[in-house]
């Protein structure tokens, strides 16, 4: 389970550091035992920590305190097999507040006949296209600015963007991020006019078959409204991603 933890954990680490990369304004940094993307622009894709690795508690509290107070929408994100591993207490009996937690779920030797047959596109314009379905799925309470930054950010990603196409567009789509002996499930959404119908089934189903036929482990994300519909899809968990905000800030 150790070795399932750190490879799920890398994925995530990854996935996160591959989409900063793409913001021009975004400022990646190694220090006090984790990475940490600052930038004057307010959103978390721009200003977050993740990664943890740390020997001195005291100095990565310290740091993650400074980064926070001057960028509101900064966010500390621990994940199952972070150093130290009460990360989380500390950050929370200090200046620091949880804001969400995911359950972490892993899939394994997973494949079905047939699997419906997703589209992967590499051409920019329809990546971007692929990459404004999902954020307006997932991101409908952002700003305009918000999106288009996010949108972006996917578009220019190394992350692969898969799509089940209709006659009038995206019916649904999901991002896949690879890294050692693991795929990683993002941004599953499909468009509310076709949904219960059993095409998110499909294209969770799909990717297990992919994950397993290339010899790796999907690994995902998911809040506790869909973890359900994952355990019957054959997901087990294993872990959690928190993320923390700085206390007493406003909601970005």
């Amino acid at each position: 389970m150790d070795e399932v933890i750190e490879a799920a954990r890398q994925n995530v680490i990854h996935t996160y550091l591959d989409l900063a990369r793409t913001l021009p304004e975004a400022v990646l940094s190694h220090t006090e035992g984790f990475w940490s993307c600052q930038s004057k622009v307010p959103i978390v894709l721009a200003n977050f920590a993740i990664g943890f690795d740390s020997d001195n508690l005291e100095a990565t509290i310290s740091a993650l305190e400074i980064n926070a107070a001057i960028r509101p929408s900064y966010r500390v994100f621990v994940v199952t097999g972070d150093r130290p591993s009460d990360l989380a207490v500390h950050l929370e009996s200090g200046r620091f507040q949880k804001r969400s937690q995911l359950s972490e779920l892993i899939c394994e030797n997973v494949r079905v006949e047939a699997p419906l047959e997703l589209v992967e596109y590499s051409d920019r314009s329809s990546r971007m296209r692929i990459a404004k379905f999902m954020i307006g799925n997932f991101f409908w309470r952002r700003d305009a600015a918000s999106r288009d930054r996010i949108i972006e950010a996917t578009a220019r990603s190394t992350h692969r963007l898969l799509c089940f196409e209709g006659t009038r567009g995206p019916i649904a789509a999901v991002m896949l991020t690879e890294s050692d002996h693991t795929l990683g499930l993002y941004n599953l959404c499909v468009d509310p006019l076709h949904r219960r119908k059993g095409i998110g089934t499909q294209i969770f189903l799909a990717c297990a078959t992919r994950a397993s036929m290339d010899g790796k482990r999907l690994v995902l994300q998911t809040e506790d409204v869909l973890k359900p519909w994952y355990l019957r899809c054959g997901c087990k968990e294993f872990g959690e991603v928190c993320s923390f905000a700085y206390r007493n800030e406003a909601r970005v």
